[in-house]
């Protein structure tokens, strides 16, 4: 684990809106912290894992400073090492918070969150087979219900604002190595030209943005 670094975890979530690094200052070194936004809870993550870390951590050299965090200087339920890279990932996309001591190690705390209620069927889409979730919450948290069924690294998430008055979050979202590199580019390109003062339903977003 110790040949991980911060490019190489960030390398990992380009353009992704929900994914959250920290760089923190504990006791003179450097450290990092990693979250996927929805999936954990950001007053936990604070609370619990970078304030004791930050604030009552300390240490002579960088391995010592993980070693008192994965046994006990941080009370967390869990904390587990994270042997590579892929490790790392598996652990953010399942509701960790991933702290990186780098050339030592990474350590995942768990502190994933739930989604407020359960999702409504859709009613303006019919499904046969399959959830019948429906994206009828915040953006964050629709994103959040995309990422616990599709608990992979790759997928990507790009955040934009539509509307003038009405200032309306709409994401394009792809698994990269799947999706046509140019329909992603074109998604974003018809979101950008989208020059309306509200855009209040997702068929308003489906005429621009297909052309019918």
């Amino acid at each position: 684990m110790n040949g991980v670094t911060d490019g190489e975890i960030r390398a990992q979530f380009p353009e992704v809106s929900d994914f959250i690094p920290r760089q923190l200052q504990c006791g003179g070194f450097t450290i990092y912290a990693y979250a996927i936004d929805g999936l954990v809870s950001g007053g936990d993550m604070s609370e619990y894992i970078l304030k004791p870390i930050t604030e009552h951590l300390r240490a002579e050299t960088m391995a010592e400073l993980y070693d008192k965090a994965l046994h006990g200087a941080v009370y967390n339920s869990v904390a587990e090492p994270c042997e590579d890279l892929r490790t790392v990932f598996k652990k953010l996309v399942n509701g960790f918070c991933v702290v990186l001591f780098p050339e030592v190690g990474a350590i995942a705390f768990e502190i994933k969150t739930g989604v407020n209620r359960g999702p409504d069927a859709p009613e303006v889409e019919n499904t046969v087979k399959g959830p019948k979730d429906a994206f009828v919450e915040t953006i964050r948290i629709n994103t959040s219900l995309l990422r616990r069924h599709l608990r992979t690294p790759d997928l990507r998430i790009f955040a934009a604002t539509v509307g003038r008055r009405s200032m309306t979050n709409v994401a394009v979202v792809w698994i990269d190595g799947v999706t046509n590199d140019e329909l992603v580019a074109k998604m974003k390109k018809r979101l950008a030209e989208i020059d309306v003062d509200a855009l209040i339903s997702p068929s308003a977003v489906e005429e621009y943005v297909t052309g019918s």
